[in-house]
């Protein structure tokens, strides 16, 4: 498979670097020349006071099953997700071992309704980054 991000070249790696927030068009184009859209949200809180994580994203977005969270870190750490409805509800709590470079980890959200959601990375308390997803059946 091959990726792109919005309408640029197109490249083996789903890993893209971005600075630009917001909503992000993303390609991904099969073997056979078929193409997928799907519309992923960049969103940064705090990236200029704390530097140690400079992306986050989760393809695809509307997800309907399980979904891949891309993270990339500056620094070796341990990480808080969490998933919140629209509400600020906790839907579900995890930790993760941040490698100080790009990694990726599988988000199963089979178990929730249509809807809104907030995933959110966190370091002591201090919330580093937070993505809005949309999940559809």
């Amino acid at each position: 498979m091959t990726y792109a991000i919005d309408g640029g070249s197109y490249q083996t790696s789903a890993i893209f670097v971005t600075t630009v927030t917001g909503l992000h068009h993303i390609y991904i184009r099969n073997q056979s020349g078929c193409v997928l859209d799907t519309i992923i949200g960049i969103y940064y809180a705090g990236i200029n006071e704390l530097s140690e994580v400079n992306f986050l994203s989760l393809a695809p977005n509307p997800v309907s099953g399980t979904g891949t969270l891309t993270i990339r870190s500056s620094v070796e750490m341990n990480a808080d997700i969490t998933l919140c409805d629209m509400t600020g509800r906790i839907i579900s709590a995890s930790s993760l071992q941040l490698t100080g470079g790009p990694q990726q980890k599988q988000i199963d959200m089979s178990m929730l309704s249509d809807g809104v959601y907030f995933l959110s990375l966190s370091h002591e308390g201090k919330k580093l980054a937070e993505i809005k997803t949309l999940v559809v059946r």
